[in-house]
């Protein structure tokens, strides 16, 4: 934050934008930087970027968050714990877990990246299903170790 609250780095990037260069900036971080209050950032920082994982209800516990868009990753970084924890095979793990972080932030992004074609396939369709149910949802209240 003390970085980013830099006036030399925010008038270069609001140069930069003035200039068509960039359209805009933010910030890549972690929770454990950001912890709950995205203010700690000057509302410059339009973009977000940070760890996620659906089970610790990260991104509702975010406040001053409303007007920057959200990027997250990690949201399957836990699966296999999940699905050893709860009895399910990896793949349906994974999809619990990437169907709830974009139920969390439907207005942001969840990056994943896969060298597999039917992953890719498998991810896709996982991101156009309807939100989670309520089963569903509970199945991720479940606190496993980082």
């Amino acid at each position: 934050p003390a970085d980013a609250a830099r006036d030399e780095l925010r008038h270069f990037l609001e140069d930069e934008q003035r200039r068509g260069r960039i359209r805009a900036y933010g910030v890549a971080t972690s929770f454990e930087k950001l912890g709950t209050d995205a203010s700690v950032y000057p509302p410059e920082y339009r973009v977000l970027q940070f760890d996620h994982c659906a089970m610790d209800g990260q991104i509702k516990r975010l406040s001053h968050a409303e007007d920057r868009a959200l990027i997250t990753f990690g949201a399957i970084a836990r699966a296999a714990g999940l699905a050893q924890a709860k009895g399910m095979d990896l793949d349906s793990a994974a999809a619990l877990l990437l169907r709830a972080a974009l139920d969390d932030h439907p207005q942001g992004m969840v990056l994943f990246a896969t060298t597999c074609f039917e992953h890719l396939l498998a991810n896709v369709r996982t991101a156009v299903r309807p939100p989670l149910t309520v089963a569903e949802r509970n199945v991720l209240d479940l606190r496993l170790p980082a």
